[in-house]
Order: structure tokens, then sequence, then C-alpha cells
């Protein structure tokens, strides 16, 4: 039976991931644009910056100078740690939580699950192999 308590746990652990998602894909933003580029191939080796940066949220771009720019950086900076030691606690308790969520199903209902999301996986890397293929020949013909 599920009790008033449990349901005030369960949304506060909601409203806690809402959050957390919502700050790590800012940090995640961040950390994706620090990070050096892979160089292909025919492209140019990408420059690497002196002192690297993080991204600053949507439209404060436009509204901010470069001191507030760089104090923003090291807000950023100084919370990164934090949100990713948070961010590897609620990957745990999400494994825990698929974890016994599987557990709830019969031997043949996790069979078929598996069937399914091994479907859906060969879906998703035919799509992407038709799609590499498709803007492949699309370069070629310019």
């Amino acid at each position: 039976m599920i009790t008033t308590r449990s349901r005030k746990v369960v949304a506060a652990m909601l409203v806690t991931a809402v959050i957390l998602g919502a700050i790590g894909t800012a940090v995640e933003i961040g950390q994706a644009q620090d990070a050096p580029k892979a160089a292909s191939k025919d492209a140019k080796k990408p420059k690497t910056r002196a002192k690297p940066r993080g991204r600053l949220p949507a439209f404060y771009g436009k509204v901010v100078d470069r001191k507030q720019r760089e104090q923003i950086y090291a807000i950023q900076k100084s919370h990164a740690a934090e949100i990713a030691k948070l961010r590897a606690q609620l990957k745990d308790l999400m494994v825990k939580r698929d974890t016994e969520v599987a557990a709830v199903l019969t031997a043949e209902q996790q069979s078929e699950v598996a069937k399914l999301v091994a479907a859906a996986k060969a879906k998703r890397e035919k799509r992407a192999a038709e799609k590499k293929a498709a803007s492949k020949a699309a370069a070629g013909e310019k």
C-alpha cells in the first residue's frame, strides 16, 4: 500500500532528479564545449584555448560583459565536482531502481523485453547507417 509519506519521498526524488538533470545538462554542455574536438582526416587541427571556458546559460551571452562571463565560468567550475558526484549517485540510484523493476517481471517477460530492446537498438543502428550513407552520397554529388 502506498502511503502519503512514500508518495512524498517519491515526489521529492523526482523533483531532485529533474533539478539534477537540468543542472547536469548545463554542466555537460559546458564540459562538452571544453573538450577538444576530434580532428577528422580532412579537417584542420582545431585550435586549443589557452584558458578553457564554460558555457553561459541561455541568453546570458548577449547581456554579460567579459568580467561577468569569467565569474560565471568560475561559479560553474566550482560546482562541477559536486554536480558530478550527485550525478553519479543519481545514476547508481537509477540502476538500482531499474534492477528492482526488472525483478518484478517473470523470466519470460524479461526475455521478451530483452528482445524488444535488441530490436530497437538494431533499428537505430540501421537508421544511423542509412543516414551516414546518404550524407556520404550527398557529399559525393557536390
